[in-house]
């Protein structure tokens, strides 16, 4: 037996009928197309003159959008294969072509609906023109005039661009790139892995393939060796989190019949899609996808693996009912709705029943989080034992099918209906393991001075759903109120309601404004007043909103001192929404960091810049191709503060404080002179980059507001003393 490596790479292209070319792949089944990565580098290169893909190629123009917090729209021009064109090629049908297509990455997926018609690109004026799905090989941001180009790239790995059904849809982030398969969403598994009775995990013949693939000759019985190729069956089942050592493992083909297998070891097993024989060179056949190669055993026409149960909840289940009391929904931190037999059905659950009536998991998740490996331990309740303990009025158990789909609700539903993010409840049975979590631990596999892992578990500031998924994106589903469960998922687009927040102290003023989306329009949902930095709610007691038409809920508050000033011995208190003069930011504008580049005091990043010295000032541009051309800038090597507030001088102005210096006393009773306070900034909120070093765009950044003042050098940015109580004017 020998092992040749990973060996296979392309554009897989899975499809349900075996007729038809196969293009660079050999299989049992033939239910696969592909394009070799030498194909793909051609077509790169020659684009229409490639003699095999050049009548595939187009150039289109797409219109994208995204809402990070901060709504981004982009133009693009873009070449490639069209999308029809190539699938055609492939042999995917006309239902399989015209339904819903998974387009993966190595790190990321996204489900597109109908990528080859109705869709469109939108020109700043709304104008729409009809623009086809591309697998791109070369794409450009077109700037604000249409005509000049902002950035260019060529890649042998394409990427996915499609129109917009209407100009406000989210079409930017599911743009994959580094694209490495296109399948049907429905194509029948390949292989399927149970411990016990749960399914584990479920993969197609493009899942497989486009994890590697190895080459290995194994002796096929009767002096015969068969040249297999495959991917090795340890490293597959340790790659979903499970270790076939602990238990028997039975492999089954297609009739159902079952074989024990020896200890699977790296090595010792290949789940083959492909055999010849090694002296004839002809292909071997099978009825399946796969066959299971190993020492001494050939299992033709293999369906699946079957290995003890691993994970079941340590104690029993509650008796959950529907419905609730007015407290008990007003209590309530969670919701999960049930469809069935026509009609809705509402469990409420709060944060102490869910600590004190359930057992208590603790998982952890690795992912790619814009290209940083980081592994998050969290602590919360797996939604499977939820969802197994739900029952029904008279206290009987729902037993909801594997094959129900579950949609997640977010404050902003952002994602409720993007197909990637809707899970199937044997998903949360088996390696997806989704779970509500309440705290969490986050490590990374690298860490440097931006990704320092945590010692200890740290509460969740929104209600998140952790989910094994290949990227942040899906893993860490954040700000989650609650489920809804139903045999088929379908566009739920929820009104919500609306919350106005309100300063009491100031005539009753809008402090915030927000629509939150995650309510179902006819349930009732327990709303209480959220925590606002400077700000306590004058009544925490929350209340029972009706969601329907019109649903909103006002919430009063008072205002905070944020700081005490004492002179003469006279101590006053201060509160930030009286202070209207010289409110500002710093660094104050990208031109005004532009402007100390030449002297050394500001340095820009680039894609060529390999090691930058360190500019005095701590001031950074970031000119990089990953910030779609939104040049980030502050203080800070990628991060990139930028801080709001009054310069010190400003700040005692408007109090009608003459001085030069002061002391500053923080909440830990520690004192510091300042001297110059023209160079001292008195800052509320500072704004960072979302992630580094990869997730720095403008749109993306976030937020964080302080509940006392942090004073900030305005030279290089570094913090002088932070949680500032007090200000001692001599």
């Amino acid at each position: 037996m020998n092992d040749t490596g990973s060996m296979l790479n392309g554009l897989v292209i899975g499809r349900k009928s075996g007729a038809g070319e196969e293009g660079s792949i050999q299989t049992y089944s033939k239910r696969l197309f592909m394009i070799g990565e030498r194909e793909l580098f051609s077509l790169a290169g020659k684009k229409e003159n490639d003699a095999r893909w050049g009548r595939c190629w187009s150039w289109r123009k797409y219109s994208a959008r995204e809402d990070h917090g901060m709504v981004a729209e982009h133009n693009y021009l873009a070449g490639g294969l069209d999308l029809k064109r190539l699938l055609d090629l492939a042999g995917l049908s006309e239902e399989e072509k015209c339904g819903r297509l998974a387009f993966a990455a190595p790190n990321y997926m996204a489900v597109v609906d109908h990528p080859l018609s109705g869709r469109y690109f939108f020109d700043e004026n709304g104008h729409r023109n009809e623009t086809p799905a591309i697998i791109a090989l070369e794409s450009m941001r077109i700037t604000a005039d249409g005509t000049t180009i902002a950035s260019k790239a060529r890649k042998i790995y394409p990427k996915l661009f499609f129109g917009q059904r209407e100009r406000e849809e989210i079409n930017q982030c599911s743009f994959v790139h580094g694209l490495c398969g296109i399948q049907p969403v429905d194509l029948p598994p390949a292989f399927t892995l149970y411990l016990g009775q749960r399914q584990w995990i479920s993969l197609s013949l493009a899942d497989l393939i486009m994890k590697g693939c190895e080459c290995r000759v194994y002796e096929g019985g009767s002096g015969e060796y068969h040249r297999c190729y495959g991917i090795d069956l340890y490293t597959l089942l340790a790659g979903y989190g499970v270790d076939a050592g602990l238990s028997p493992v039975y492999a089954k083909d297609a009739a159902g019949k079952q074989t024990k297998l020896a200890l699977v070891e790296k090595g010792r097993y290949i789940l083959a899609w492909y055999s010849v024989y090694e002296t004839k060179k002809t292909a071997i056949e099978n009825s399946t996808d796969l066959k299971l190669y190993g020492d001494g055993i050939v299992l033709d026409d293999f369906v699946s693996l079957h290995l003890s149960p691993r994970i079941s909840s340590s104690g029993p289940l509650p008796v959950k009912k529907p419905w609730g009391t007015e407290a008990e929904i007003s209590s309530a931190s969670f919701y999960c709705a049930v469809e069935r037999e026509g009609q809705r059905y509402y469990y409420y659950f709060s944060q102490e029943e869910m600590r004190d009536r359930y057992a208590l998991s603790e998982v952890s998740y690795q992912y790619d989080d814009h290209q940083v490996q980081k592994i998050v331990n969290c602590r919360g309740l797996l939604l499977s034992d939820m969802m197994d303990s739900l029952c029904d009025e008279t206290g009987k158990r729902l037993a909801l099918p594997d094959n129900w789909q579950i949609q997640y609700l977010e404050e902003d539903a952002y994602h409720t209906d993007t197909p990637t993010y809707i899970d199937r409840l044997s998903d949360l049975r088996g390696y997806n393991r989704a779970l509500l979590a309440f705290e969490k631990k986050e490590c990374f596999a690298c860490s440097d001075r931006y990704h320092e892992n945590e010692k200890t578990f740290r509460s969740l500031e929104l209600p998140s759903v952790y989910r094994n998924a290949m990227s942040a994106n899906e893993a860490a589903v954040k700000g989650v109120m609650g489920v809804m469960v139903r045999e088929w998922a379908s566009i739920l687009a929820p009104e919500g309601y609306k919350l106005v927040l309100l300063n009491e102290d100031d005539g009753g003023s809008v402090i915030k404004e927000a629509a939150v989306r995650g309510a179902l329009d006819g349930m009732r949902i327990g709303v209480r007043p959220p925590y606002i930095a400077r700000f306590e709610a004058a009544d925490a007691g929350g209340c029972v909103l009706n969601i329907g038409e019109g649903a909103a809920v006002r919430f009063l508050y008072r205002e905070k001192g944020f700081v005490d000033v004492s002179e003469h011995g006279i101590r006053r208190t201060v509160y930030a929404s009286k202070l209207k003069v010289g409110l500002t930011v710093i660094p104050e504008s990208l031109e005004e960091v532009e402007a100390l580049v030449l002297f050394g005091d500001a340095a820009i990043l680039s894609d060529d810049s390999r090691a930058v010295v360190q500019p005095r000032r701590n001031l950074f541009i970031d000119k990089r191709g990953i910030t779609d051309k939104t040049t980030p800038f502050g203080y800070g090597n990628l991060v990139m503060y930028r801080y709001e507030g009054w310069s010190l001088s400003d700040f005692f102005r408007q109090l009608d404080i003459s001085c030069t210096e002061c002391v500053a006393v923080n909440a830990a009773g520690m004192k510091m002179q300042i001297r110059g306070i023209e160079d001292c900034f008195v800052s509320f909120r500072h704004s960072e980059s979302k992630g580094v070093p990869y997730n720095t765009a403008v749109y993306k950044r976030r937020k964080r507001e302080y509940a006392r003042p942090r004073l900030i050098n305005r030279y290089d940015g570094d913090i002088i003393i932070d949680d500032v109580v007090e200000f001692i004017v001599a």
